[in-house]
């Protein structure tokens, strides 16, 4: 059985009728929701939804396996799992490409062109989203005018610099 992610939890979330069976704990998080279902800052009450609307969840989806926090936390399922990318800057798109989906967390250090990247993937319960990487590299004094050639929406950057060149990170957090 497909263990259930945040990526459902959300999908249901989504779902009017699916909101007018959550437990009365929950009546002020749904109106949070509500206010702004797209924003980031409604990872507390997914997981909220995820304590208080278990019961909920397993009939919305019979076919997952849904996991109650408790049980999440003590198979050591938030935990770190760090990778390192050491490459030149030309092969950093392409090593990027090759992580597997999910949630990143980047930072990067560069010296001369080669680039250290490390790569924090976040579990599975945060989001299993497909990664939207593009890479810049430039001169510093161009930057910005390669930076507003990207399509509108959120981003999550990681820029790094040596001399008058700049490598940047691109994660598209709204493509899918």
């Amino acid at each position: 059985m497909k263990k259930l992610t945040m990526y459902e939890i959300k999908t249901a979330m989504r779902d009017s009728n699916f909101r007018r069976t959550l437990p009365v704990e929950l009546t002020e998080d749904v109106q949070k929701y509500e206010q702004n279902p797209n924003c980031p800052c409604n990872l507390p009450i997914y997981r909220n939804v995820l304590k208080y609307a278990w019961k909920q969840l397993v009939e919305y989806y019979p076919q997952f396996d849904v996991p109650k926090v408790d049980e999440f936390i003590k198979k050591g399922s938030l935990e770190n799992k760090f990778r390192v990318i050491d490459c030149s800057v030309d092969e950093l798109l392409s090593k990027l490409k090759q992580l597997p989906q999910g949630r990143k967390q980047i930072a990067i250090a560069r010296y001369q062109d080669q680039v250290t990247v490390v790569v924090n993937e976040l579990d599975e319960l945060i989001d299993l989203a497909d990664n939207h990487f593009n890479v810049i590299n430039c001169a510093s004094k161009d930057l910005e005018l390669k930076l507003k050639q990207l399509p509108p929406g959120r981003k999550q950057l990681a820029i790094a610099r040596y001399e008058d060149k700049v490598t940047v990170i691109i994660n598209d957090l709204d493509s899918f």
